[in-house]
């Protein structure tokens, strides 16, 4: 079998685990109660990738990869030597922190891309797989709720969000399948959870208002953007935004009314403490906001008072992974500052890229995904479960494919 059949072949595993990853990492993972699937894909995924590497007879990684495995092993480090947690939370917060990364990172230098055979079967998949939705959406409405099959009916929401931005980038660009694209999005409107309101209606805004000269940059044009976007998503959850704005008017000084402090706000405020108080690197792994540091209760959340509060208690300690943001804390200044430029170089890329390949439907995923990411992560943390692998993921196959229409308009254009 010659060489090129080999890699076909290849590319097929990674498409492969792609479908397993959808259907039973995200989509049938509550159902099913499969647990820690996402990060057994996640695993796999990056034995793929070794195997590829092994493969091609090299390992190449690039500078942002080098960059963040340079910075989950200090932080490792770092994390034991100040002993931020137990040895064993520490390890499944590596493991956590490190899932969206690893995601992308295989995906991206592997330089997968969907064919168009599988573009076609993963619509397929993609269509089953809403169908699906939509019987779970008829019975919730006719009493028996998301939980039974999603858990909560925020996954409803996400699973029908990300069902439809593949459906989108796996088509052709045309008006019929942006269309399309906005009606099936629309299903996740029935979750009433205003996160989905504020990506609804960018997204509707974006699809209609999107011009080939768009760039995911800093204009007036895409501040009015943002702007009705967040006027849209205050109104339409107008009740929670005034229920989590008391968490920042309490007093702390009133310890009868400490038992009811909101945990989320409070998880916000506590990380601009951490910041400061344990510059520059931070808290380190499995100590604050994620799921690890309540595995093995951290002793941050006494350091800082949070003990005391209901969710983020030691006995009742649902809340604390409530939300993403806050988690950056763990990582200090330094580690905040990494992050955004990780976000800084894919966006810079992003639109460098879209200078050549200006009818880019790639481009467009590309910013829906950004933006959802985003609105998830202020109150979820979806960046490090299986919504974020796979968002990750896709945006890994959406790069590669964003950079090879770039480079064959490249190759197309007249020499001067």
């Amino acid at each position: 079998m010659d060489r090129l059949s080999k890699k076909d072949r290849e590319v097929n595993y990674f498409f492969l685990v792609f479908l397993l990853t959808l259907t039973f990492g995200v989509f049938f993972n509550e159902f099913i109660g499969l647990g820690v699937v996402d990060e057994f894909f996640q695993m796999v995924f990056l034995v793929l990738f070794l195997i590829y590497s092994f493969w091609k007879g090299e390992f190449y990684l690039g500078k942002m990869g080098w960059v963040a495995l340079f910075s989950f092993v200090f932080y490792s480090v770092y994390s034991f030597f100040i002993v931020s947690n137990t040895p064993r939370t520490i390890l499944l917060d590596v493991v956590l922190q490190a899932k969206p990364f690893i995601a992308f990172f295989v995906v991206y230098y592997s330089k997968q891309r969907f064919s168009d055979s599988e573009k076609y079967v993963l619509r397929l998949v993609v269509l089953g797989l809403y169908f699906i939705a939509l019987f779970v959406l008829v019975g919730a409405m006719a009493g028996t709720g998301f939980n039974w099959f999603f858990g909560h009916e925020s996954k409803f929401a996400t699973a029908v969000a990300l069902l439809a931005m593949i459906y989108l980038f796996t088509g052709p660009f045309t008006w019929k399948n942006r269309w399309l694209f906005l009606i099936m999005l629309s299903a996740g409107l029935f979750s009433m959870k205003g996160k989905f309101f504020g990506f609804y209606a960018f997204a509707v805004l974006f699809t209609l208002l999107y011009s080939h000269k768009f760039k995911l940059k800093i204009s007036i044009k895409n501040l009015i953007l943002g702007v009705v976007t967040l006027g849209l998503v205050v109104f339409a959850a107008r009740e929670k935004v005034v229920f989590y704005a008391q968490g920042f008017f309490l007093n702390p000084e009133d310890p009868e009314t400490t038992v009811h402090y909101l945990a989320r706000p409070l998880l916000y405020l506590t990380s601009g403490e951490i910041l400061m108080d344990y510059f520059p690197f931070g808290s380190g792994f499995a100590s604050f906001a994620t799921h690890a540091s309540q595995v093995d209760y951290s002793s941050i959340y006494a350091e800082y008072g949070l003990d005391k509060v209901w969710g983020l208690s030691e006995d009742y300690s649902s809340f604390v992974a409530d939300t993403h943001f806050p988690s950056l804390a763990q990582f200090g200044w330094v580690g905040l500052i990494l992050t955004m430029l990780f976000w800084y170089v894919l966006i810079t890329k992003a639109n460098k890229c879209k200078r050549k390949a200006k009818r880019s439907s790639a481009y467009f995923s590309i910013v829906l995904i950004f933006v959802f990411l985003m609105i998830e992560c202020v109150a979820d943390a979806a960046f490090t479960n299986n919504r974020g692998l796979m968002s990750m993921l896709l945006l890994g196959y959406l790069f590669n494919e964003l950079e090879a229409e770039a480079s064959e308009k490249s190759s197309t254009e007249p020499k001067v």
